[in-house]
């Protein structure tokens, strides 16, 4: 009897030695699955991380003023009013393969006197949409498609040519190689973009009243229309290059600079005989703003010898009232 039970017991604990393994396995497996399950959750994760669309938009309205007054010995006294305002807005869609990149530039101002019709200052816009798609990433190589219009927003005279709205208007289609580069520091504090590349260009101009600098030199009345002379339509194609950089950075604690710069050269017929045959376009913007406050630069070039005889840069310094909404 005793030996039955002495056995009986060493079934038993075998039986629980067993069971106990058994469950061991089953918690390790449990256990293992968890943990793949969780290593490809992350893996998902990072991957929509990766993945994910960036959108970004900003716009920035300013709007600056002054006032002058000047006497003379005579009792005379003049006072007039310059304004100047301007409206900058981009929007940035970045994806893993596919970017998009498009910005509006607006400024118009007047310097208005009494018992005189206002003097236009500046009156410039300038949109562009730019397309890009990544190449070769080992060697971070993007193809981009840029299109830029530039026009006025008013009737006004321009060295002794009326122009109004998309009269004249350039557009620039640019189809170039190159690079889109980023970069920020840790603290979010500063961020860098640089866009550079070469390529080939259209450039179109259209014009109804306006006469192109080339054709100044032809009298234009009833027997001799500005139909007969220039077409509505110009179409001039070349190599091109571009360069586009943004920086931006917070000194204080709302104090900040901003500047933004780019500039496109299109070659024209004849251009390895004269160098002279090119179309230049930059734009040149600097703030440094204060809460709502900001002392404002910007430069506008201009290089063509169908639009200008010669070189054309219009420069504006600006304190005003300014905000800026990030989206």
């Amino acid at each position: 009897m005793r030996i039955f039970i002495f056995v009986l017991s060493l079934f038993y604990l075998q039986f629980l030695a067993y069971s106990q393994e058994d469950i061991t396995n089953v918690i390790e497996n449990q256990d293992s699955l968890e943990l793949v399950e969780n290593i490809q959750d992350n893996e998902a994760e990072e991957i929509e991380e990766e993945s994910e669309t960036v959108i970004k938009f900003m716009v920035s309205p300013t709007l600056g003023f002054n006032l002058q007054s000047s006497s003379y010995e005579r009792g005379e006294e003049t006072i007039s009013a310059q304004w100047l305002g301007s409206l900058r807005s981009k929007l940035d869609i970045y994806g893993d393969i596919f970017n998009f990149n498009s910005s509006v530039t607006a400024q118009y101002g007047q310097i208005i006197s009494k018992d005189e019709i206002p003097i236009t200052t500046q009156d410039n816009l300038m949109i562009s949409l730019m397309p890009s798609m990544s190449l070769f990433e080992s060697l971070q190589l993007r193809l981009f498609f840029d299109n830029v219009l530039q026009t006025s927003m008013d009737v006004n005279d321009n060295y002794g040519n009326p122009i109004s709205f998309l009269d004249p208007a350039y557009l620039y289609h640019t189809l170039f190689v190159g690079q889109d580069y980023s970069w920020e520091n840790e603290e979010y504090t500063s961020s860098f973009n640089i866009v550079y590349g070469v390529g080939y260009a259209v450039q179109q101009t259209y014009t109804d009243k306006y006469i192109l600098e080339e054709n100044k030199d032809f009298i234009i009345d009833d027997n001799n229309p500005l139909s007969d002379v220039q077409s509505h339509f110009t179409l001039e194609t070349g190599y091109s290059g571009i360069l586009k950089f943004t920086y931006e950075t917070l000194i204080g604690e709302e104090l900040s600079w901003y500047s933004d710069f780019s500039i496109a050269a299109i070659t024209k017929d004849s251009f390895f005989e004269d160098i002279s045959k090119v179309s230049v376009n930059g734009i040149f913007y600097t703030a440094f703003k204060y809460k709502f406050l900001s002392l404002e630069y910007s430069a506008n070039l201009t290089y063509d010898e169908q639009i200008y005889s010669h070189r054309q840069l219009e420069q504006t310094l600006v304190f005003g009232f300014t905000h800026t909404f990030n989206f």
